[in-house]
């Protein structure tokens, strides 16, 4: 019964695990694409 209750929960936890790791790749690429504009203003300026 245990088992079975485990089993129907799964798809859930699965789905929320996707969900998590989604979101923190979004950060992650979101926050170095940020900080790849900033070193890039911060370059260009520099060289310039």
């Amino acid at each position: 019964m245990t088992f079975f209750y485990f089993f129907n929960f799964l798809p859930l936890l699965f789905l929320i695990y996707t969900f998590f790791i989604l979101t923190c790749l979004v950060r992650l690429f979101c926050l170095g694409s940020l900080m790849f504009d900033i070193a890039l203003k911060i370059y260009c300026i520099d060289f310039i």
